[in-house]
């Protein structure tokens, strides 16, 4: 319900609400975020949403559902899309669109959120800085490679019917 609220009130219960101690409350709460901002919803505070994704990343164990709310958070401290991208090419079978995610995440993510991620998602820490494309032009390719997603997707669903 507070997700059809876009008032800074309601973005401060829901922001609230990442503290819970259950998941699918913190997880519940982190998408209704996501819905706000991509309906132009108020500003939430890049710097706790950091502070959030760091807290969770300690709990994880691997993928499902609470690497999902990590990337949900992250989306709302960064450029919600191109992370969304990312977090969808880290779960592909695509090595070279996983690299891309990586590379990515490389440049937007903070040294302390990069360094607690990449061991979970299996990245190698060194990054060859001298090869390395900008952020934008990864950002570029991450985007055109997003009809892949849907087609992979397509491919999954059709293969168990």
């Amino acid at each position: 319900m507070l997700a059809s609220v876009t008032t800074p009130r309601a973005v401060d219960g829901l922001c609230a609400g990442l503290d819970c101690d259950r998941l699918d409350v913190r997880y519940r709460c982190a998408q209704a975020l996501v819905r706000l901002r991509k309906r132009g919803g108020t500003p939430i505070a890049s710097d706790a949403m950091f502070r959030v994704a760091a807290r969770e990343i300690g709990g994880l164990s691997g993928s499902g559902v609470r690497l999902a709310h990590v990337f949900a958070v992250l989306s709302l401290a960064l450029d919600g899309e191109p992370i969304d991208l990312a977090f969808r090419a880290l779960q592909g079978r695509d090595p070279t669109l996983r690299g891309t995610a990586l590379e990515y995440l490389d440049h937007v993510l903070p040294p302390a959120i990069r360094g607690a991620l990449w061991p979970i998602l299996g990245a190698d820490s060194a990054v060859d800085l001298a090869a390395r494309r900008s952020r934008d032009e990864v950002r570029e390719e991450l985007s055109r490679s997003s009809w892949r997603f849907s087609a992979e997707g397509r491919a999954r669903g059709s293969a168990g019917a």
